[in-house]
């Protein structure tokens, strides 16, 4: 069996500094139930995403959960082959990754599946906000995703920690998108690395570049103060694409290795079949699932506990773009 996993944020339409009552069902299907592909199709900063599924399933305790499909179309095609053979051609066809994505209107919860060349919560935050009508957007309209943070592994960390690897890849220029400094001042060195080194590496005309820290064998493990630095970081910005630190803990049999991406974003996983790859085979494995308490309830009541108090009901009328 394998296992894909979902993030957790709440989902909302935002006027102003408010958030709105309106559930966004109505548009999600909408959306979703466009007869032309091109018509939830969307070019945003030079990539191109869509949203090629849509399905909502029965059961005894539904809920209205919508299940979709938001993807991008990979800007470098991969290689297609076989395993233990030396035969490779670059794809022909426009390669396509896709994040599952639920939406349980009750709890304006949203889960998207984290996988490392899919959307993350940005590209799904503008994809959203692309088919807003302008009008909704000169009232200052937009959709908005917030995260359901979870116990940070980094801010789990304490001294004696020993720090043996650290790796990001950068995108710094490709397709016309380009690298977006991090934040950085002199307290935090590694910020200003790796601005220096993808600034470096886009001069040089490279579209990505991967930063690495390593342990040596008879050398002293990476200091500490490392931790504090990527905790300061911003992992949400859009030109890291990937991020892994492993780290060894006091106490700890084994190295724990940290998703940097995800690190602090609740998740949990859903058991699939080891060949299902289709939308409508894993839509209905997860919504399974989730009719057998998948969600956890920390996530079910995260919107209650923090948000409903200050949700207004408002007359919006959403257009469709």
């Amino acid at each position: 069996m394998a296992s894909i996993k979902f993030n957790f944020y709440n989902l909302f339409l935002e006027q102003g500094n408010n958030l709105v009552a309106n559930d966004l069902t109505e548009f999600i299907d909408n959306l979703g139930r466009r007869e032309n592909a091109q018509d939830r199709t969307a070019e945003i900063n030079d990539v191109v995403y869509s949203m090629p599924h849509l399905a909502q399933y029965g059961g005894a305790r539904n809920d209205g959960t919508r299940f979709f499909w938001i993807g991008k179309f990979l800007t470098e095609k991969p290689y297609a082959g076989h395993q233990y053979d030396d035969d490779f051609q670059i794809m022909t066809e426009d390669a396509y990754s896709p994040a599952m994505i639920f939406y349980r209107p009750a709890d304006h919860l949203l889960g998207i599946q984290s996988k490392q060349s899919a959307p993350r919560k940005k590209a799904v935050e503008d994809f959203f906000n692309y088919f807003l009508h302008e009008d909704n957007r000169n009232e200052d309209l937009q959709i908005v995703l917030y995260k359901q943070p979870d116990q940070s592994t980094l801010d789990m960390l304490e001294d004696g920690t020993v720090v043996n690897f650290v790796s990001l890849d950068v995108l710094t220029n490709n397709n016309n998108r380009y690298f977006q400094d991090l934040q950085a001042d002199e307290q935090n060195p590694l910020a200003n690395i790796i601005n220096a080194n993808a600034r470096a590496s886009m001069d040089m005309g490279s579209n990505y570049c991967t930063l690495t820290w390593k342990k040596g064998r008879f050398k002293k493990a990476l200091p500490f103060q490392m931790v504090q630095w990527l905790r300061e970081i911003d992992f949400t910005n859009e030109s890291i694409t990937k991020g892994i630190a492993l780290v060894k803990r006091p106490g700890f049999a084994k190295a724990t290795k940290i998703d940097l991406l995800t690190d602090g974003i609740l998740e949990t996983e859903f058991t699939i079949g080891d060949d299902i790859s289709a939308f409508e085979a894993i839509a209905v494995n997860v919504n399974e699932q989730i009719q057998n308490n998948g969600i956890p309830e920390q996530c079910l009541g995260f919107y209650v506990q923090n948000y409903r108090a200050n949700v207004i009901d408002a007359d919006v009328f959403i257009q469709f773009g």
